[in-house]
């Protein structure tokens, strides 16, 4: 599993996320993706925890290869954290 954050201190208006394969042979699989918002802590072993993480529904969109995708966060507010795991 791959987990992206984003994590930003200032708001952002209309963000959007996108992504684009360049491997042979691979392809995004539509059912794997979840966006999660929350609050990020560090736990006792000095890791990243996404505390109070709730799933987002947001419309993923794929390309006609699925080999990219597309998904617009909208507004996010200041210190809102995002999450997204494949």
């Amino acid at each position: 599993m791959k987990c992206v954050s984003m994590q930003r201190k200032e708001p952002l208006t209309e963000a959007i996320v996108t992504d684009q394969l360049q491997t042979e042979g691979m392809s995004y699989v539509e059912d794997s993706f979840e966006i999660k918002k929350g609050n990020w802590a560090v736990n006792s072993s000095y890791k990243l925890d996404l505390k109070n993480g709730q799933v987002v529904s947001l419309p993923v969109e794929f390309g006609a290869d699925k080999k990219s995708f597309k998904i617009s966060l909208g507004n996010v507010a200041q210190g809102e954290r995002l999450l997204n795991c494949l």
